[in-house]
Formats: C-alpha cells, structure tokens, sequence
C-alpha cells in the first residue's frame, strides 16, 4: 500500500502577492487620531449636543403679578440655538414657585400694546388672563415645543406663588432653567430670565406678598 501524504503548503506567486494589502501601524494610527477627533469635536459641539435658548434682540419680555390670583405671568422672548431646532419640553419649578403652565409663542405675541385685557382680578383665573392676553395659549402651544433652529420665540410661564419666603427675588434670581432635548435625543438644560421673584418689590406693593 503507498501512503499518500497531503501539505498545506501553497506557491504563491509574487506578483500576487504585492496586490495583498499591508497593515502599516502609520496608517492605523492616524485613522484612530481621527475618529476620536470627529468624536471629540461632536461631543464639545453646542450645536449639536448641547442646545440653549438665548435671549432675543430688542425687548426681553414682560413680568406681570396677577393679583387676586397668587399668580405671575413672565413671557421671554428665546432664540433656539441647536441643531435641527431645540425641542422646549419643561421648566423647572423655583423655591417657592411651581409651574401651573407654559407655553411657546410666535414672536409677535410681544406686541402687547395689541391686546389689553384689564385688571387680572377681573378674571376668573390668572389663565383666563393669560390666554386674553396671549389668545395662542392653549394645548396647541403647550410644553413640549419644537423651536427652529435660529428661530425667535416667546416663551410664556404662567407661576403660582406658593411661598414668598424661599422666592428668589431681586439680585438674587439665577434666572430660570429650562429642560430642552436635541434632534438626537441629548438632553440639556438652558437658563433664561424668566423668574417670577424678579420683581420682588412689586409683589409686596400690591400685596401677594408680604414684607420682609
């Protein structure tokens, strides 16, 4: 019997195997640079991850005590300043304010000279003054809202007094954070000036709170 003996061994032929792509370590280096560079430089992209509500041109809004009611309607007028648009979803209760509303308004809300509703205590409710001040107040307009990217908008809040004591007021308010969301789902949060202590003194004059 003749036993028949098998090799893996193969010819190759050279001119093949100059066509055989080489790791170089060179090459593999600087495509590892570069893509924690673009990761990098998504990451510290404000436009992209991190996206605000800044303030607009001109008038910053209006702050109004809404008595009768322990309530103060505050409408900022915010430029969104993200990619593909900033999706507005909540604000953030104060020390010793909640939040009863907001909503996200077309620019031209600010011209309150148009629409001059009275005396809040002629109201029902500080919302019923609101929406006859703001007549796009409603569940179209309410938080979560989606702002164009480089689009101006007026965000109006509508807060209840709960505590006047823990009110940050005057110097004191750090303005008001604001939760907003990115196109691919980054959440952030923003400060606009939109506290409804701002105007402390005002609260005391007409009685909502008390002296201190």
């Amino acid at each position: 019997m003749t036993a028949t003996a098998t090799s893996d061994r193969h010819d190759f032929d050279p001119a093949i195997e100059t066509l055989v792509p080489r790791r170089s370590r060179l090459r593999s280096g600087v495509l590892l640079v570069f893509a924690f560079g673009l990761i990098a430089a998504v990451w510290w992209s404000p436009h992209v991850l991190r996206p605000s509500l800044g303030g607009g041109d001109g008038s910053a809004g209006s702050w109004s005590a809404l008595q009768g009611h322990d309530q103060v309607l505050v409408v900022a007028r915010v430029v969104a300043d993200g990619w593909n648009g900033v999706e507005v979803r909540r604000v953030v209760p104060v020390p010793g304010a909640s939040v009863a509303g907001a909503w996200v308004l077309a620019e031209n809300e600010l011209d309150f000279d148009v629409t001059d509703p009275g005396e809040p205590s002629e109201f029902p409710s500080g919302l019923a003054f609101a929406t006859a001040r703001h007549p796009s107040i409603g569940a179209d307009t309410e938080l979560p809202q989606r702002v164009p990217d480089g689009a101006t908008a007026v965000l109006a809040i509508l807060w209840n007094l709960d505590d006047c004591a823990l009110l940050p007021r005057g110097d004191r308010t750090d303005g008001v954070d604001v939760e907003v969301r990115t196109e691919i789902g980054t959440t952030a949060f923003t400060t606009i000036d939109a506290s409804p202590g701002e105007f402390f003194d005002t609260l005391v004059e007409v009685g909502m709170c008390p002296a201190t």
